[in-house]
C-alpha cells in the first residue's frame, strides 16, 4: 500500500495555513467556522455532531467540532521529553551520476520523437497523431476535444472503441465514432452518457529514441531556461537534484526529531475538537481535489494513494493525532525556553512569509487578517520558532542514503524478532541443560 509519508504529514502541521484567495479572506480555514466545501452552495446551518463521536463514522465532516477558539495547549501535556541534543540519522544530500542519468532517461521519455511510417492506413500498435472532437447530444463538452493528439492504439487510453474506430482509418479521413461512456467511468457526469467523437487522422507514426544532442536541449530548453548544450542541462539537473536533496533532508532531520520528542513525552487526553480540526482540512484538501477531476472520494483516494476510502479515514485520523501532539509539544518547548516573538521579528517574517502571496492580496495587513489575524500568526511564528530551536540543537550520529520506508522498517522488526526468538531458544536450551 502506498501510504502518505508521515514526513509530509508532520510537516504540514507545522507549516503556516496560508492560501490564496482575495481580500475577504474566503478559502482561509479559520479556527471558528467550518471550512468551506469545495463547490459554493447556498450557506446553510449544519446540526453538529457530538464531540467524542470518532470523525472516521462522520460521513459529511462538515458537522464535526472544529470549535478551537478556546484549546490551551498547555492543558494537554503531562512530561515533555527531550528536545535537546536529539540522536538523529540525517538523509544524504549528495548528488550522484545514476540520479542525474535516471532525470535524462525521464526527461527523454517527456520528449519522445516520431517518425512517419509509409503505409496509409492506421493500425494496431501505430501511434497516430489525431485531433477529435467529442459531443454530447450535440453539445461539445470539457476535456472532450483535443488537436494533435498522439495515441498508440491499443494502449486502451480510451474508452472502449475508440481506438478500434481509428484504427483502419485513411490518412486525412475525418470519421464520427459513435460511442458510450462506461457506467462505472470515473467522472460521474459523463458515466453511462452516449458520444459522438469527430476524429481526423493526421498522421501513422512509429517511436525512435530521442537522441540527448546539445540540439535537443537547446531545440527545448534555451527559451524558457537559457540551456544550450548537454553540459548546461546535466548542471542544471544536478542543482535541482541537490536543492530537493537539502530540503528533503531537513524535512526528514525535523520528522526524526519530534518523532522522538513526541515518543518521550506525555499527553493528557487530547482535545479532540483540535483533532477534528486537523482531519477536516486534510479530508476537505483532499475532497477538493476529487470534485475538481469529478471523481468520487473512493476513487480518488483509490488511485491517488492506493487506499480504500476507509484506511484513508484512518491514515487521516492519525495524521491528524500526530499533528496535535505536535503543536502540544513546540508549545511546551516554547514556553520552557521563555521563547517570544517581538514586533520587530514579527514584522521581519510577515514581510518575508507575504511575499509569496504579494499577488493575492492588497497589502500585508490584509493577508494578515486573512489568515486569522495577528495573533493568530504570531502563535504559528512560536511555533515554528520552537520547531527550528529542536531541529537545530539536535545531535546526528549518521548518515543514510534514503528515507527508510515502511515495508524496510517491518522487516528490520522482524529480524530483530527472529534474533530474539533464537537468543530465548539459546537460553531456554541451556537451561534445560543445567537442570540435566
Amino acid at each position: 500500500m502506498k501510504k502518505r509519508l508521515v514526513l509530509l504529514a508532520l510537516m504540514m502541521c507545522m507549516m503556516f495555513s496560508f492560501v490564496a484567495c482575495d481580500d475577504s479572506g474566503e478559502g482561509k480555514i479559520k479556527e471558528t467556522q467550518k471550512p468551506a466545501s469545495a463547490t459554493e452552495k447556498p450557506e446553510e446551518q449544519k446540526e453538529i455532531v457530538p464531540l467524542d463521536t470518532d470523525p472516521t463514522t462522520v460521513e459529511d465532516v462538515e458537522t464535526l467540532n472544529i470549535d478551537i477558539k478556546d484549546v490551551k495547549l498547555e492543558d494537554y501535556i503531562i512530561s515533555l521529553g527531550k528536545y535537546k541534543g536529539v540522536e538523529v540519522e540525517v538523509l544524504s544530500t549528495k548528488v550522484t551520476k545514476e540520479e542525474i542519468e535516471e532525470e535524462v532517461k525521464y526527461l527523454l521519455e517527456s520528449f519522445p520523437t516520431y517518425e512517419d511510417l509509409d503505409s496509409d492506413t492506421a493500425a494496431d500498435a501505430n501511434y497516430v497523431n489525431i485531433d477529435y472532437v467529442g459531443k454530447i447530444d450535440g453539445e461539445e463538452f470539457e476535456g472532450g476535444s483535443a488537436k494533435d493528439s498522439v495515441l498508440l492504439l491499443g494502449s486502451n487510453s480510451f474508452i472502449d472503441g475508440f481506438e478500434d474506430g481509428v484504427i483502419g482509418m485513411k490518412k486525412g479521413e475525418t470519421k464520427d465514432l459513435k460511442l458510450q461512456f462506461p457506467k462505472d467511468y470515473h467522472n460521474t457526469t459523463y458515466a453511462g452518457k452516449d458520444v459522438v467523437f469527430t476524429v481526423t487522422l493526421n498522421r501513422i507514426m512509429k517511436k525512435v529514441e530521442t537522441k540527448y544532442t546539445d540540439e535537443f536541449v537547446k531545440e527545448n530548453f534555451s527559451e524558457d531556461y537559457k540551456l544550450s548544450t548537454v553540459d548546461d542541462m546535466n548542471k542544471y539537473i544536478e542543482s535541482a537534484i541537490s536543492e530537493n536533496k537539502k530540503a528533503q533532508a531537513e524535512s526528514y532531520k525535523v520528522t526524526s526529531v519530534f518523532e522522538k520528542i513526541i515518543d518521550e513525552s506525555q499527553f493528557k487526553e487530547l482535545p479532540q475538537q483540535l483533532v477534528n480540526y486537523y482531519y477536516v482540512n486534510d479530508y476537505m484538501y483532499v475532497e477538493s481535489y476529487a470534485n475538481a477531476y469529478g471523481v468520487s472520494m473512493e476513487n480518488y483516494v483509490k488511485q491517488s494513494f492506493d487506499m480504500t476510502l476507509d484506511e484513508y479515514k484512518k491514515d487521516t485520523l492519525d495524521y491528524a493525532i500526530k499533528a496535535v501532539k505536535m503543536d502540544i509539544v513546540l508549545d511546551a518547548i516554547a514556553k520552557t525556553e521563555k521563547m517570544e516573538i517581538t514586533d520587530e521579528y514579527y514584522a521581519e517574517e510577515v514581510k518575508k512569509i507575504f511575499e509569496g502571496y504579494a499577488s493575492y492580496y492588497e497589502d500585508v495587513d490584509a493577508f494578515v487578517e486573512a489568515n486569522g489575524g495577528k495573533e493568530e500568526v504570531s502563535k504559528q511564528l512560536l511555533l515554528e520558532k520552537a520547531r527550528d530551536f529542536a531541529a537545530e540543537a539536535a545531535t546526528v550520529v549518521g548518515t543514510i542514503d534514503k528515507i527508510p520506508q515502511e515495508d524496510d522498517k517491518e522487516s528490520e522488526d522482524k529480524e530483530e524478532t527472529k534474533e530474539d526468538t533464537k537468543e530465548e531458544t539459546k537460553e531456554e536450551s541451556s537451561n534445560k541443560e543445567n537442570d540435566k
